[in-house]
């Protein structure tokens, strides 16, 4: 195998994987904000922000800020890995090559499917539930707390999608970083498309 090239942008894109995420912290986000917009209609209707809504406002707005941020972060990070013809592994980070490791030095972290299967149940009642609950009550006396319920519904819808992307459509691995080591998701179409010895 020749020296990998040293910039990713170097690489062919039908030559490398990149890492990839769900979208819980995303979920967070949306969930947060139709929060606040809740928060908000309750306020217009009772003429103000009691001390109890004023801390769960700010306690949502932080969250949206926190988790926004590691959303963007994270994807603008992004580790990539390149698969050479003698199964090396050429490893990327922030775009350049961060390494180079065998096999040997990757592990393949086999998810349990009763967690998939747990996740997926309480992410399904809270999602699915908390949007039929608040469309329901939308048109009711106190629509702010139809929103708050819809806030939950949909934050749960999504973070079931990220489950379902990150734990079923995808795999975990542990490669090498430094000295010690990092988790990546990988897409399992692109480890097919590259010959990925580990599935």
């Amino acid at each position: 195998m020749g020296a990998p090239p040293l910039r990713l942008v170097d690489v062919p894109a039908a030559a490398r994987i990149d890492e990839t995420f769900g979208w819980f912290p995303a979920s967070v986000v949306v969930a947060g904000v139709l929060g606040v917009i809740g928060a908000v209609i309750t306020a217009i209707q009772e003429g103000g922000f009691d001390l109890p809504m004023l801390q769960l406002t700010g306690g949502a707005i932080v969250a949206i800020f926190v988790f926004g941020f590691w959303e963007f972060w994270r994807r603008k990070r992004r580790t990539s890995v390149v698969l050479s013809p003698d199964r090396r592994l050429a490893i990327y980070r922030k775009g350049q090559l961060a390494g180079v490791a065998t096999f040997d030095q990757v592990t393949h972290f086999r998810l349990s499917p009763i967690n998939t299967l747990r996740e997926c149940m309480l992410f399904g009642v809270v999602g699915v539930g908390g949007i039929l609950t608040g469309l329901a009550s939308i048109a009711g006396p106190k629509p702010s707390l139809a929103v708050w319920t819809l806030a939950g519904g949909v934050g749960g819808c999504m973070a079931l999608i990220s489950t379902v992307w990150s734990r079923v459509m995808c795999s975990h691995y542990y490669i090498p970083k430094g000295n010690h080591t990092e988790t990546v998701v990988l897409r399992r179409s692109d480890l097919s498309r590259v010959g990925w010895p580990m599935t």
